[in-house]
């Protein structure tokens, strides 16, 4: 079992308070009360606004074990994973000084107040049957049910105007402006048998079936089955393998199947609550279904092997990936003669994922008083959208759209390839690329591709150090590479609001530069649209095991103390406020970064101690 409890309070809400006001300020209201902050002074801010994030969590497992005989053992296995989160937004009624920089509406305080119960639920049971079937051959059968589901409950109220300062509650408030109550339940069950064959406990060949069914599959679409075939051989303990410095060496390979449900009411003809003028509730359409709807399939061959050399000091694992997604669920426009607008759920689309993963560890030195362990890991990938379904291709964000032969939610927006400026600063003969390896005006000119959002490799390289058997310090580096993100902070303030140094100076910048600050109001441009691979110091930590005597004073049979940094330092050319920084409302569709913290340095320090 565990339990969390988080308390977490931020200086602002959405795309108000300390940060965004901080981002948007100007240097021209630096004489005024404001002191060049967009809103309002940091310590009106810090009051005004008050963020508070409060979670409890409590996870919790239990695991039987029976084994009746020497060839057959079962095991049932349940758990709970429940999270009471609540979200508040605050503001007090403010005083006179701080009140001049807001409206008298929200300078007479407010309250809103979301909450969330979170109730993830588990319950398996594997059967397994092991046999000899004769002195080379082994079978190994399981089989089994497995049950998921998933509940949440969201409740949300606000309020509006406070009496007098010091009032905290929605029930002091003077009016109610908005009250609401939704509750969503997903149900997965699911069964499995699965062979194994071993030969002389070095080839062993694995097949499986399993078929789910969930509640969110429309009311035609039936169970789904997914199955499996995988083998491994353990080349070494081959009687003819004589390469002595590589002391284990593993192929293997495998084919498989697995599926991602729609989300909760994506499949059912639904209608909206439309309150009369009367007071009769009454109904409208909302959605208009898919009976059909399933759930996305994934289907994937993996190769690679598994390596030890000498004496495993040095081991090596490397897999090759091949995936297609089939069935992806899109959306697509419903004709309004069915009396249902917006867009309907479907399986039309395709995807695929290609790429490589490895892995090396190594121990550099291995003594009494030192010891050096090495390792590093990389990955790659390759996605494509291979078929979409319907003619064209489909937004997805401002500048993101799935479009058939370029990578998931890939960047499009008009790329500018010259500007010119006039004697008063303003970018003019703006020529834009026209994807044909040309040139044209901007106002005609097609939205070209410009990146992904996904990192294209990513990887770590880690180390740690142990010295006299008790001081043990680890640290790790991180990174990604080849991804892209739209920043939105610079288009906030140079594009939008016209409030950046390019557009005060703009003979500083490159035409180019200044002609997508001028006219970005009207259009998306490259400049906006950001590589953002980084590398960061990730961990660092140093820990002591206490000896026999220090744990015995404890009264504990061992115990260690670590102290642990995270998010020391930072290389990237990403031009934003950090590469890493996403709005998780947009982290797929169209990655940005308006107004989100970025990852915050954290130094812990921890007590273990066992008994």
């Amino acid at each position: 079992t565990g339990i969390v409890v988080s308390r977490y309070r931020l200086p602002m809400q959405g795309n108000s308070g300390v940060l965004p006001s901080l981002q948007r300020g100007s240097p021209s209201t630096l004489d005024t009360p404001n002191r060049g902050w967009q809103t309002a002074p940091p310590e009106t801010l810090y009051d005004a606004y008050q963020f508070n994030h409060d979670v409890n969590r409590v996870t919790g497992g239990i695991t039987l074990e029976h084994n009746p005989t020497a060839w057959f053992k079962q095991r049932l296995t349940g758990g709970l994973d429940f999270t009471d989160q609540n979200v508040s937004y605050y503001t007090p009624r403010l005083g006179a000084t701080d009140a001049q920089f807001f409206s008298p509406t929200f300078a007479s305080g407010s309250k809103e107040v979301r909450r969330e119960d979170v109730l993830y639920g588990t319950l398996e049971y594997t059967a397994t049957a092991s046999f000899a079937l004769s002195q080379k051959l082994a079978s190994n059968t399981s089989g089994g049910f497995q049950v998921y589901q998933k509940s949440i409950q969201f409740m949300q109220a606000e309020g509006q105007g406070f009496p007098a300062t010091g009032v905290k509650t929605i029930a002091g408030a003077g009016t109610f402006q908005r009250g609401r109550d939704d509750f969503i339940e997903n149900n997965t069950v699911g069964f499995f048998v699965q062979e194994q064959v071993g030969w002389n406990d070095r080839l062993f060949l694995t097949g499986a079936m399993r078929a789910d069914d969930n509640s969110a599959f429309g009311e035609n679409f039936d169970l789904v089955y997914y199955p499996k075939v995988s083998a491994s051989w353990v080349v070494s303990e081959e009687p003819f393998w004589s390469i002595g410095w590589v002391n284990a060496l593993r192929l293997r390979a495998a084919y498989g199947e697995s599926g991602q449900q729609p989300d909760a009411f994506a499949a059912l003809r639904t209608f909206r609550a439309r309150a009369q003028p009367e007071g009769i509730a009454t109904v409208t359409p909302e959605a208009v279904g898919n009976p059909d709807l399933g759930p996305e399939r994934g289907k994937e061959i993996e190769l690679g092997f598994e390596m030890g050399l000498f004496n495993d000091r040095v081991g090596v694992d490397l897999t090759y990936y091949n995936q297609k997604t089939t069935d992806a669920i899109l959306s697509r426009n419903v004709a309004p003669s069915t009396g249902f607008a917006g867009q309907q759920f479907v399986n039309v689309g395709e995807v695929a994922n290609s790429g490589f993963e490895v892995s090396v560890n190594a121990t550099v030195v291995d003594g009494r008083a030192f010891d050096w362990d090495l390792g590093a890991g990389v990955s790659t990938n390759h996605n494509e959208v291979t078929k979409l379904g319907i003619d064209g291709w489909l937004d997805v964000g401002w500048t993101t759209r799935q479009q058939e032969g370029y990578p998931v939610s890939s960047f499009f927006a008009a790329d500018i390839v010259s500007a010119t400026l006039d004697a008063n600063g303003t970018a003019v003969d703006l020529m834009c690329a026209d994807g044909e390896g040309g040139s044209m005006a901007c106002e005609d000119a097609p939205w070209v591709y410009l990146g992904h959002p996904s990192p294209s490799t990513e990887g770590s390289v880690h180390s740690a150090v142990t010295l006299f058997e008790r001081v043990r310090i680890s640290g790790m580096v991180d990174f990604q590479l080849g991804q892209s993100k739209y920043l939105t902070d610079r288009w906030n303030r140079c594009a939008w609001r016209q409030n950046c140094e390019i557009n005060a100076y703009p003979e500083r910048f490159d035409p180019k530069e200044v002609a997508a600050a001028q006219n970005g109001g009207w259009n998306e441009f490259d400049f906006w649209i950001q590589k953002s691979s980084f590398a960061r110091f990730r961990e660092l930590s140093v820990e002591y095991t206490l000896s026999p005597r220090l744990a015995s004073m404890l009264k504990a049979g061992s115990g260690s103390i670590s102290l642990a940094g995270r998010n020391l330092a930072l290389w990237t050319k990403y031009p934003g406020l950090d590469p890493e920084t996403v709005d998780i409302t947009n982290s797929v569709t169209e990655p940005n970064d308006q107004s989100i913290l970025p990852p915050l340095r954290q130094w812990s320090i921890a007590l273990h101690l066992s008994y």
